[in-house]
């Protein structure tokens, strides 16, 4: 389930005055606070760039720490290896 459907299926049960931030993907959320999308064929204009730009740095802390979680996440799960010489598998875990 992607983290978009979760809060749709979860945001009922929130403050209905909190607000949040997010990325593109979640464009159109009612209390999502989003950066502007490119217009095709345009350039953002000077505003749109600051304000992405505040957004970005706002949420930047937080991108990093699900960056740390998915990594410790990858390194504590079991993947096979293949023996050096060997057609068998190994196990780290």
């Amino acid at each position: 389930m992607s983290d978009r459907t979760l809060f749709r299926n979860k945001c009922q049960n929130l403050d209905a005055k909190q607000r949040f931030l997010g990325d593109k993907a979640y464009i159109g959320e009612e209390f999502i606070t989003t950066p502007y999308k490119k217009p095709r064929k345009a350039e953002f204009s000077e505003i749109q760039k600051q304000e992405n730009k505040e957004i970005s740095s706002r949420r930047i802390g937080v991108e990093h720490l699900i960056c740390r979680v998915k990594t410790f996440r990858v390194a504590s799960n079991r993947f096979p290896l293949a023996a050096h010489g060997d057609n068998g598998s190994m196990w780290i875990s």
